[in-house]
């Protein structure tokens, strides 16, 4: 049995230099703000953990918050294409039906006469 290709494969994911370069900011900025926000001598002090999440929770909800609106519209649209490709495979399909008993019946009523 085959093996479905399968498209969440990441593999390839960094070898985009683009991709690779948002990463290296994204991981650059966040340890960037943990040392400005506890301050290196406070790394260790763990009552600052808290507020540490409370002011990640206030910076990553709302960017994740667009990211899943991009995503969810991204989805509308290939649900969309997808709609429209299936109503034409389906309309077809019906014709080819119909032409199919078209031309048996005619077989069968010229085999009658």
């Amino acid at each position: 049995m085959e093996k479905a290709n399968n498209n969440t494969d990441f593999k390839g994911l960094f070898k985009d230099p683009k991709t690779k370069n948002f990463t290296l900011w994204v991981v650059g900025l966040t340890v960037l703000m943990i040392i400005v926000f506890l301050g290196i001598n406070q790394l260790l002090c763990i009552k600052d953990f808290g507020q540490l999440g409370d002011f990640f929770n206030g910076i990553a909800a709302p960017v994740l918050a667009l990211i899943t609106i991009v995503l969810l519209y991204n989805s509308f649209l290939v649900q969309k294409e997808e709609l429209k490709a299936a109503t034409k495979a389906i309309a077809l399909n019906f014709w080819i039906v119909i032409s199919t008993l078209f031309k048996n019946s005619r077989k069968h009523n010229l085999l009658k006469q």
